[in-house]
Parts: C-alpha cells; sequence; structure tokens
C-alpha cells in the first residue's frame, strides 16, 4: 500500500514573478470593486425611489467588499 504525502497548497512558495503576478490581480480586482462603488455613488441619484434600497444595499456589499 502507497501513501502519498499531499501538501497544502498556502505553504507552497512563490517566486518573484508568481508573487508579482498574485499581487497584480489582487490590485485590479481591489481597483474593480472601488470602480464600481464609485459608480453606484455616483449614479444613487438617477435610480427611482422604488429601487433605492437595492442601490444603497449594493453599495453596502461593495463597500464591505472592498
Amino acid at each position: 500500500m502507497r501513501i502519498n504525502s499531499i501538501s497544502v497548497p498556502w505553504a507552497a512558495t512563490l517566486n518573484q514573478a508568481e508573487h508579482q503576478l498574485a499581487f497584480y490581480f489582487l490590485i485590479v480586482a481591489a481597483l474593480a470593486f472601488l470602480a464600481g462603488v464609485i459608480r453606484t455613488w455616483v449614479t444613487q441619484s438617477e435610480v427611482g425611489s422604488r429601487y433605492r434600497t437595492a442601490v444603497t444595499a449594493r453599495l453596502g456589499m461593495l463597500a464591505v467588499a472592498l
């Protein structure tokens, strides 16, 4: 019977290029969330009163996710 050792992914070491690539995608994701927050904030007054609570909820969710 053969037992394979399994290593956990968070214990893996990254070289410099992999580290920079992961950091780049984190920055891009943060900027996309920030753009969503800004867009929601700016267009908040364009939404009718019927959907205003949905816009406020979206703004809150994006702010928490950021």
